[in-house]
């Protein structure tokens, strides 16, 4: 895994290379766009290899506690399920699922977001937003919430007191989760119709986090907003806009703090999430050649290095400063660049709280590289993990026996 930055109390952000086993007073997030499009739905020469990948997932479900998973979908296919009886069986019992599909609203495929937690969900909602275009239009597209229960200092499945993460009384810090999936962009560098109906959802999901949350309230909201911030000029000022709206609507007491980019160096420089893809130089139309899943054999140099780390990026991997000169057919200029992007995010509201009850640590950014299997990594995105830390004296408390959830 790739490790940035420093955390807020200075410790090394190598401290998240997560064990299998949870330790106490720890919370690990996870937000990733796993790729598990629909069945028909591939890209050519190699496929997706949605099922191969689904079990390569599951194998690492139980070390998180809390997942957040965008593009899961579950029309036409059992994946989701699977996935979802995968996490129970690492200890994510309790599972909040998105928008489903509506043939007669025209909505044909599911929203495709899950949460799934080691902690008890007390309440949960979602939205499904009302503006959408091309392809988006046809799922039902939206944000889901998670109130979860985190336990006071009994935090593991490995503790007698947890039996599978569930405890059954006591006090609890809450995390407020949303996660979503915004409106998508086919070119290298956003169209105004694509952000003019993201607009509208941020507004939107703004308006749902207010209604669910208070101002002072632990707050998260992550997932695949489709908003490049590596994009000088249009991506930076969409990316902006976004904080902004958040910020202006949402009723909290901080603004939104962007983990992954706080956490990896000079708060300038985003860091890429996705595999590298191919665009056309002249149109910035994104070109599909194969699957982003495996290796390229064409004639394209990877990224230069950044100057600051002095080494090649690994095979594969992006970094934040991929440029947009890669060549194609012996170094000679060609219509075709690879360019990685930065779509995914790890919003986090909640450091002024009077006796914050969990604290945001580490952050890693993940790739999820797997090896001696035909495709090089399980998802076209990279995961972002935030390890909490889990405090003692949080000003909420609640018997969770016999709490049932608002719906």
């Amino acid at each position: 895994p790739t490790t940035l930055g420093k955390s807020h109390r200075g410790r090394p952000a190598s401290c998240l290379l997560f064990a299998a086993t949870p330790t106490a007073r720890m919370v690990r997030f996870l937000t990733y766009n796993i790729f598990m499009r629909t069945p028909g739905i591939s890209n050519p020469k190699g496929g997706d290899f949605k099922d191969e990948r689904l079990e390569e997932f599951a194998k690492l479900v139980g070390n998180y506690d809390v997942i957040a998973l965008q593009e899961m979908f579950s029309t036409a296919t059992s994946r989701q399920k699977r996935c979802i009886h995968a996490a129970k069986k690492a200890g994510l019992v309790h599972c909040v699922k998105g928008p489903q599909a509506a043939f007669y609203r025209g909505k044909f495929v599911d929203g495709a977001l899950v949460i799934m937690s080691r902690f008890p969900i007390v309440a949960h909602d979602l939205v499904e937003y009302t503006s959408a275009e091309n392809s988006d239009s046809l799922a039902a597209k939206g944000c889901i919430y998670a109130k979860i229960a985190v336990p006071h200092g009994v935090i593991g499945n490995d503790n007698d007191e947890v039996p599978g993460g569930v405890p059954a009384s006591g006090n609890a810090h809450f995390l407020h989760v949303f996660t979503t999936h915004l409106q998508a962009s086919y070119t290298l560098v956003a169209d105004e119709s694509s952000m003019k109906i993201r607009r509208r959802q941020i507004e939107q999901l703004a308006q749902f986090v207010k209604r669910r949350t208070k101002c002072d309230d632990q707050v998260i909201v992550c997932g695949d907003f489709n908003i490049d911030a590596t994009q000088e000029g249009v991506g930076r000022e969409e990316y902006q806009g976004m904080l902004d709206t958040l910020h202006a609507t949402c009723g909290l007491q901080e603004r939104f703090a962007d983990l992954l980019l706080d956490h990896h160096g000079d708060g300038q420089k985003h860091p890429n999430t996705t595999v590298p893809y191919f665009w056309n130089r002249s149109t910035g139309e994104e070109v599909v050649l194969q699957s982003y899943l495996i290796p390229w054999n064409g004639d394209v140099e990877d990224p230069p290095a950044r100057e600051a780390d002095g080494a090649e990026p690994a095979a594969g991997t992006a970094t934040a400063g991929d440029s947009n000169r890669d060549r194609v057919g012996g170094g000679k200029p060609s219509k075709l660049m690879r360019k990685a992007l930065r779509l995914d995010y790890l919003l986090w509201s909640g450091r002024s709280r009077s006796g914050t009850a969990l604290w945001p640590e580490c952050v890693q950014l993940v790739p999820f590289a797997v090896e001696g299997r035909e495709f090089t990594h399980l998802s076209d995105h990279m995961g972002i993990c935030v390890q909490f830390t889990c405090g003692l004296d949080a000003d909420d408390s609640m018997v969770l026996a016999g709490q049932e959830a608002e719906v």
